[in-house]
């Protein structure tokens, strides 16, 4: 018994660092995302990098995966209103607070758009469509100051 209890006892302790370690560095991996997302604050809908960094930095955040055929997003920007469409295939179920929340981000971080929607092609191309008016009288919250700074943000991403 005792010979087992010697052999299992680093081998806990080594699983142990390492799940505190994963645990970390899914900190440091967020922090990076909140950074990058800042970047583009107070970018227009019509700037198709700014849009598409976005975009990619909150699928890490909310680990939805943009479409892998390569037609991720498009933009509607010759009149008013300003879109974005995202398009998605989800493997898990639908989470439809990481879409609503998604959409605020988006809302706070691109000045012009007003309308986003989320295209979940797995799911008969299911669309789920949020108006930034709705968003901002529904969440009580001025989108300028969500993406203010980052600890704004994050609170209002995981709380």
């Amino acid at each position: 018994m005792k010979k087992i209890l010697r052999l299992l006892t680093p081998v806990m302790l080594m699983l142990s660092l390492t799940l505190v370690g994963c645990e970390f560095k899914n900190k440091d991996e967020v922090e990076l995302s909140l950074n990058k997302l800042l970047e583009y604050k107070d970018s227009y809908v019509g700037d198709n990098s700014a849009v598409g960094n976005i975009l990619s930095e909150l699928n890490i955040l909310s680990e939805l995966p943009l479409n892998e055929s390569g037609n991720g997003f498009e933009l509607k920007t010759d009149e008013k209103p300003y879109e974005i469409t995202v398009s998605y295939n989800l493997k898990d179920d639908l989470k439809e607070e990481i879409l609503e929340k998604n959409a605020v981000v988006l809302f706070a971080l691109i000045k012009n758009v007003d309308i986003i929607n989320f295209k979940i092609e797995n799911l008969d191309n299911k669309v789920y469509k949020y108006n930034k008016d709705e968003l901002n009288e529904k969440y009580k919250v001025d989108f300028t100051k969500l993406s203010q700074d980052k600890e704004s943000l994050q609170k209002f991403l995981y709380n």
